[in-house]
């Protein structure tokens, strides 16, 4: 399939900005030292994996 090689890139491009964007997020998130904010994130991330998953992580 000839065209298979260029959405494999594509996606691991935007994989990749994922990744970039959800490290910059923690690190704020630990720069904040603030239970409600994990609390916050963490439950934010549990329905985003469910959602994508259909179960928890």
């Amino acid at each position: 399939m000839p065209w298979g090689k260029p959405i494999v890139t594509a996606v691991k491009a935007r994989l990749s900005r994922c990744v970039s964007l959800y490290d910059e997020i923690m690190t704020e998130v630990v720069k904040t030292a603030d239970t409600a904010v994990y609390r916050e994130f963490f439950e934010a991330e549990r329905n985003l994996f469910r959602a994508g998953a259909g179960t928890d992580p």
